[in-house]
């Protein structure tokens, strides 16, 4: 039984309501002081998702805010931050703060990617509105087609920049620049087609802000990869990056093993080993961290269960698994029987060259917080890596994603296969093929022509650009069923499909659909353009099987 009062902040990252509403907090505040201590100029925080980055955030950007100095100054009483030294404490309130959330900066097209840009930066322009007196009436003329939505393109660039100077100018402090979760508009670029968009606007975005940027006090940023700077950063040479594989900063997102002990006996929550089996387990830089998000359901709901493994973020590593190298799967395979890999470790993404080899996509999963490293060692140029999955919470995402990603690298090998036995003609080995795949993927009630059909022709159809696949075209005395022509000329195929409800007679209707090829000449306008070689194919279904006839190619 609980026997502590604050309530569990499951899905509230805003520091603010946690605390004045009384949420439990795991103190992070010295994470301030290390910041000023360290004096980086823009530090970026690459974490996996849930690991608290949008909390720390909120924090860094409540105890900053020059405009809400009086309401916060209570916030941190009683916290690490308040034990800082005095030239710290002194920094509170002291400074505008711009602060950027880009989760929400999610699109399938560049448009609507740049209209999500542009609502953001509308309402942190008119956040900071305070400032518009003291403008040029140049200035103010920007300042307005941003906040009507109608600036161009450059204007946004460089709005984060100009916005910085203005409240320099009316604070008289520099100004400190907080963004969470910066990569996931790249991301959404990336899988969607407009990466070139997205990254041109973000390397003078980030450029001008964090580069040229003589107001800027500081800057931290968050999200789940590193991106390269060739791709992103572009001459931005000033970044300190603090990952996974860093020591620095590496207690302050997650939970430490003292932090869990703490939270457990306060909730009265038992099965302590239990807990260290489901949800520990990840090594940063030799700090020992839980999952923060899956320890607060547990103390709140009193349940060992997977909570991480519903939290999304896999889209960009399917679309890697779907290109990965043969030699993938034996990996993947090894993780999930708890047996480690060794890979050669490269924090930098760069997106336009992500492909599905196995140093690409290891090194995601380890980013993403799929896999930790055991044990990392240099070997002449490189650092080698040896990783393994977790913990039992991560094991079942794991095995959920890579058996999904098994059934459908297995089904997409047999299309291709089946795709190749027809134009070869090899009438065995597609009727095998074809039964296989109905096997894993048709229902038992599916018993009808049309049905049929539209399967074949799904399995068919991208067979790539130097095929024409057709269906229910006239040629002949009729309309044949499907048609497969290569665009040189060199061969075509003619399918036509029969549906029987009696298993004994399929044979026999396969025959039957062979005959109708040949009775209404379906070939005839493949012969006339002087296709060289025409395969033809009767096929009966029935339930999930299916029956194949051909005959010799002419």
């Amino acid at each position: 039984m609980e026997n502590n009062t604050k309530r569990i902040p499951i899905g509230i990252d805003n520091f603010k309501k946690v605390i004045e509403d009384g949420y439990c907090y795991v103190d992070k505040t010295d994470l301030i002081e290390d910041i000023l201590t360290r004096g980086a100029l823009v530090n970026l925080f690459p974490r996996p998702r849930r690991f608290g980055k949008t909390l720390t955030i909120s924090m860094l950007e409540n105890y900053f805010d020059i405009k809400r100095k009086e309401e916060n100054i209570n916030l941190f009483g009683g916290l690490k931050i308040e034990k800082a030294p005095e030239k710290i404490r002194e920094e509170q309130g002291k400074y505008p703060v711009i602060s950027l959330n880009l989760k929400s900066v999610k699109a399938n097209n560049w448009e609507e990617e740049f209209e999500a840009l542009r609502l953001l930066l509308f309402k942190i322009y008119q956040k900071n509105y305070e400032v518009y007196d003291l403008l040029t009436n140049t200035e103010k003329e920007i300042y307005d087609r941003i906040i009507s939505l109608k600036a161009s393109q450059k204007e946004y660039e460089y709005s984060l920049k100009n916005l910085s100077e203005y409240l320099y100018r009316y604070y008289k402090q520099p100004v400190i620049i907080l963004i969470d979760e910066y990569d996931a508009p790249i991301e959404m670029g990336f899988i969607n087609g407009f990466y070139d968009d997205i990254i041109n606007f973000m390397r003078n975005f980030f450029g001008e802000a964090l580069k040229t940027n003589d107001y800027l006090k500081f800057a931290c940023m968050t999200g789940i990869l590193r991106v390269s700077k060739e791709s992103i950063f572009s001459g931005l040479n000033n970044p300190e990056i603090f990952s996974i594989l860093d020591k620095q900063y590496s207690e302050y997102f997650g939970f430490l093993p003292e932090e869990v002990d703490k939270l457990l006996e306060e909730y009265g929550v038992e099965n302590k080993e239990e807990v260290k089996k489901w949800y520990d387990g990840y090594n940063f830089a030799g700090t020992e961290i839980y999952n923060p998000w899956s320890i607060l359901n547990v103390i709140k709901k009193h349940e060992i269960k997977p909570y991480w493994v519903n939290t999304g973020g896999t889209s960009l590593l399917e679309t890697m698994l779907k290109n990965a190298e043969s030699s993938v799967k034996k990996d993947l395979e090894d993780l999930m029987q708890g047996k480690t890999i060794e890979i050669s470790l490269n924090e930098n993404i760069v997106y336009s060259e992500i492909t599905g080899s196995r140093e690409n996509i290891f090194n995601f999963m380890l980013m993403c917080g799929y896999l930790t490293v055991e044990k990392k060692e240099r070997r002449e140029e490189y650092i080698i890596g040896k990783l393994r999955i977790p913990n039992t919470e991560v094991k079942i995402a794991f095995k959920t994603m890579i058996t999904r990603w098994f059934e459908q690298n297995s089904v997409r090998q047999e299309i291709l296969d089946l795709q190749q036995a027809i134009l070869k003609n090899e009438r065995e080995i597609v009727e095998i093929i074809l039964n296989q795949i109905m096997a894993k993927s048709i229902s038992y009630f599916e018993n009808v022509e049309n049905f049929y059909h539209g399967f074949v022709l799904g399995l068919l159809v991208d067979m790539g650009e130097n095929y024409i696949v057709e269906s229910n075209r006239e040629s002949g005395y009729g309309r044949y069923d499907m048609k497969i022509e290569k665009k040189d000329g060199s061969i075509g195929v003619i399918l036509e499909f029969k549906t029987v409800n009696e298993e004994e007679k399929m044979e026999e209707m396969a025959e039957k659909a062979l005959e109708q090829i040949r009775e209404k000449q379906y070939y005839i306008d493949m012969k006339k353009r002087g296709i060289k070689t025409i395969l033809e194919y009767g096929i009966a279904f029935n339930n999930k099987k299916a029956v194949i006839k051909n005959l010799p190619q002419f």
